[in-house]
């Protein structure tokens, strides 16, 4: 043991293998203080400098957004400054990459992060966005067509900053974005309106350098150390540390530090190590013990019944930043969970309304006791919903986990859920065209914000008309993310064998083959957009008897012969715009291809429903189900295969 602990202080005193490292993410070279979460304890930057490598491409989050890296200067340039190159990846979320479209201000972290500012290198270029008419020629302005709103409003691209005229009246936003003077070609107003496409995709500068207000990390950057930093549970603070020359861990640090001149380290270090291995080992044999114990007592007692203890509380507090709330008070704003409460029946619990003692109404979901989903449910909305800000989302405000009972507080919907009034034939008609088509483009934003806009990747999985709230003013709000996945890095699909989901909303490839991706739930917005336009489910009494299998093929017949019109829910057909709706129809239509490269994504499906300039493709024939892909890169002729030919390892009808 004396020789092992020595070995071991030993190897600490001379480590010499840095435990910050330089990371390379595609073609760019990251070290401090930028850094990757790797998912350590201990993170070598700055917090504000954390970087997500998604792909070949690092990414940077700032409070406007996400904005994607090309390059970061870690010498001092010329100017004396460090500089990181950069681009707003919102700018890519359009269907039209040649139309030059911003949607946000740049906004800057402030405090005591290091220092980030813009460079001399560049310019503002400033956009009217939704402007009535206005000179243009007053300001050396330019008229932005592929950008002209359906409302007859127009948007107008400014070099600079400064405007002749206080434009904020007539325009619904003025946006000002940074962008390289250079990627302007000198910025003339006869060239800048080509120029502007490409000065976006090239981004800008900004400056990092240290603040003096960053005492913590000042003095031990300045000695030649980097200041590493640890955030503690449940807490927002961050703990820093100096390791010298970044040679060996905080730990290995702390231990040096034990060390003096005279070189007593094994009068000092020895004894505090030994007490320390001797307790881990105790610790490990005991938590063997008492885990073996439980797994034994959990076998004999729970036979047909799972756990649904898998996180505790305490866990849920350090990765979730949301209220926890007591069962007791739940209880009392339910009225003791009361029949006469009760507003609907999910797949795995039964949702509630109540209301707290200030008045506050809320809706309340209580999930199944004895269902393994259920309670797998309840960890993925609480952890993932809680990041999530849009106003096409339904919001998570409180979560309850007491003893077996697991309960989620959402904001309350005073019109509760869309199949409420789409398939209940005395309410449809308060669905007049323009609450449907509001509807409509509310998902599809909610969506997009889902797949792409905001800082995780997100596949829904289960879009359907029930999962559709609607709030007092008929705004549509996407719900139950209990299946939800998060998509890693730029992956473009992934495979599960249990596949869970609503039959009819269920994408082919995913229903088949268990593959899923952002183009599943693309196809899951097709059926439900049919499926408000026509106020059909998908499989109702009037698609079957048409002979049709689906509501999918039902559409499309009606489409193909020119009769699209014939889809159109009775209550809302002769007052509607039928061109607008039936090229909703072909959107809908084009959502539902079969395959998934066939099907948009959000952006080009927001896009195309609110910009009517957007030509549109014919949509391909649906299969009653997909084909198998041999390898021939075709999808081949449109015929059906019957359920027979497929096998599915597990389906979960929700």
């Amino acid at each position: 043991m004396f020789l092992l602990l020595s070995l071991l202080v030993a190897g600490v005193l001379a480590s010499d293998k840095p435990v910050c490292p330089a990371r390379q993410c595609g073609n760019v070279k990251i070290q401090y203080p930028f850094w990757v979460d790797m998912g350590g304890a201990w993170h070598c930057g700055h917090p504000s400098l954390r970087l997500e490598c998604r792909g070949r491409t690092p990414v940077l989050w700032l409070p406007s957004g996400e904005y994607a890296i090309t390059n970061i200067f870690y010498d001092d340039t010329v100017d004396g400054d460090r500089r990181v190159s950069l681009f707003d990846l919102g700018v890519f979320s359009q269907h039209n990459k040649a139309c030059p479209f911003v949607g946000r201000n740049l906004t800057l972290p402030s405090g005591s992060h290091p220092t980030l500012s813009l460079t001399a290198s560049d310019t503002n270029l400033t956009f009217l966005v939704n402007c009535s008419y206005i000179d243009d020629t007053a300001g050396a302005g330019h008229l932005i067509d592929c950008l002209n709103s359906e409302e007859h409003k127009s948007t107008y691209v400014f070099l600079g900053d400064f405007l002749p005229y206080d434009y904020t009246t007539q325009c619904e936003k003025v946006i000002t974005v940074p962008v390289l003077r250079t990627s302007l070609h000198g910025g003339t107003t006869t060239n800048l309106l080509h120029a502007v496409v490409p000065a976006l995709k090239k981004g800008f500068e900004l400056r990092w350098s240290r603040p003096a207000a960053m005492s913590e990390c000042v003095g031990c950057e300045n000695g030649g150390g980097l200041c590493v930093h640890k955030r503690e549970a449940g807490k927002k603070s961050w703990t820093f540390t100096c390791v010298t020359n970044a040679s060996a861990a905080p730990w290995a640090v702390a231990l040096k530090s034990l060390v003096n001149k005279e070189g007593t380290v094994l009068k000092i270090a020895l004894p505090i190590i030994a007490g320390l291995l001797i307790l881990t080992c105790a610790s490990f044999v005991w938590a063997y013990k008492l885990t073996g114990e439980r797994r034994i007592s959990n076998i004999q007692n729970n036979a047909t019944r799972q756990p649904l203890d898998i996180f505790t509380l305490n866990e849920l507090e350090i990765n979730i930043e949301l209220p926890s709330i007591s069962f007791e008070e739940i209880s009392t704003a339910t009225n003791n969970f009361s029949n006469n409460n009760m507003i609907g029946r999910g797949g795995f619990g039964v949702v509630y309304k109540g209301i707290f003692g200030s008045g506050k109404e809320v809706t309340v979901k209580r999930l199944s006791k004895i269902s393994r989903q259920a309670a797998d449910e309840f960890k993925n909305e609480v952890i993932l919903v809680t990041k999530l800000k849009h106003k096409n989302l339904v919001r998570l405000l409180a979560y309850c986990a007491h003893e077996d009972e697991k309960l989620l507080v959402y904001e309350y919907m005073h019109n509760k859920s869309l199949d409420a009034f789409l398939f209940d034939t005395t309410r449809r008609s308060i669905l007049d065209w323009p609450t449907r088509f509001k509807v409509i483009k509310g998902l599809a934003r909610g969506l997009l914000y889902l797949h792409q806009d905001s800082r995780l990747t997100i596949i829904h999985r289960d879009i359907k008309a029930s999962n559709v709230l609607l709030d007092a003013k008929m705004n549509p709000k996407i719900a139950d993310f209990g299946i939800a996945k998060i998509f890693e890095g730029n992956e473009p699909q992934a495979k599960t064998t249990h596949i869970v989901g609503t039959f009819g909303y269920m994408s082919p490839e995913y229903l088949m083959e268990g593959f899923y991706s952002v183009k599943s739930d693309t196809y899951s917005f097709g059926v439900l957009l049919l499926e408000i336009i026509s106020g059909l489910k998908i499989r109702s009494v009037h698609v079957i008897a048409d002979d049709s299998p689906s509501l999918t093929a039902y559409a499309w017949k009606l489409w193909k012969h020119g009769n699209a019109r014939g889809l159109v829910d009775s209550s809302i057909v002769e007052n509607c715009p039928l061109d607008i709706v039936v090229r909703c129809i072909q959107i809908g239509l084009l959502c539902v291809q079969d395959y998934p490269d066939d099907r948009p994504c959000m952006s080009s499906t927001v896009s195309m429903l609110e910009n009517e300039t957007v030509p549109l493709l014919p949509p391909k024939e649906p299969l009653y189900f997909p084909q198998q892909n041999h390898g021939t890169g075709d999808h081949g002729d449109n015929v059906g295969i019957s359920v027979d030919d497929i096998t599915i390892t597990e389906v979960e009808e929700r």
